[in-house]
């Protein structure tokens, strides 16, 4: 997606006070097996203003998930992609590996997915605009209570790092949710959301 034009993308999103991209992961356990949806969405209205177009967006996106099942989405406001994925934690395959939660003890690991080709330098100029867009846009992550009863705090981590999110408990489902740039930055390389349960 860095083909796109950031800056027009930016100050559209700016002045509009919406958010042009949404990432939302769900997380449910069921009969042995997880259940994995993720769907990622940018504002259709907002890429037309830009001079972009859905198929752009969409061929971007096939690239990135080509070795995962999806389908378009292509709505009158929206265009992206959504994915679902049924995996056995005993025998996953090397593609449904990225997806599969890691638990242990009193801890639990959610792959964040973002590839390392998708992060963004933003210490140059282009990369403070893309700064700029991405400050309003979230990464959600929906944890259903089959996977997971009583979390105590959610955290970004990598090697020795960790990061405190916030969190929610929307009755059946856990809402996790955290500023999209936080994963998107090259110099930070955050690799998990990792909860902590009682």
């Amino acid at each position: 997606m860095k083909k796109f034009n950031f800056l027009i993308l930016s100050l559209l999103c700016l002045f509009m006070f919406t958010s042009c991209i949404e990432l939302t992961e769900s997380i449910t356990y069921k009969n042995g097996e997880y259940n994995i949806g993720l769907r990622i969405t940018l504002s259709k209205m907002l890429l037309e203003l830009s001079g972009e177009n859905s198929d752009d967006v969409f061929n971007e996106l096939n690239k990135s998930f080509a070795d995962i099942e999806h389908e378009k989405i292509e709505t009158f406001s929206e265009c992206g992609i959504q994915i679902k994925n049924k995996i056995n934690p005993k025998n996953p395959t090397e593609k449904q590996k990225k997806f599969l939660p890691i638990v242990s003890n009193s801890k639990i690991k959610i792959p964040l997915i973002i590839n390392d080709n998708e992060k963004i330098d933003f210490s140059s100029k282009d990369g403070q605009m893309e700064a700029a867009l991405l400050s309003s846009c979230k990464y959600r992550i929906l944890l259903g209570k089959s996977v997971v009863k009583n979390v105590t705090k959610a955290e970004l981590i990598k090697k020795k790092s960790t990061y405190e999110i916030s969190f929610f408990d929307a009755g059946e489902m856990y809402l996790i949710e955290f500023p999209m740039i936080l994963v998107l930055d090259k110099s930070m390389d955050w690799n998990y959301v990792q909860l902590t349960v009682e």
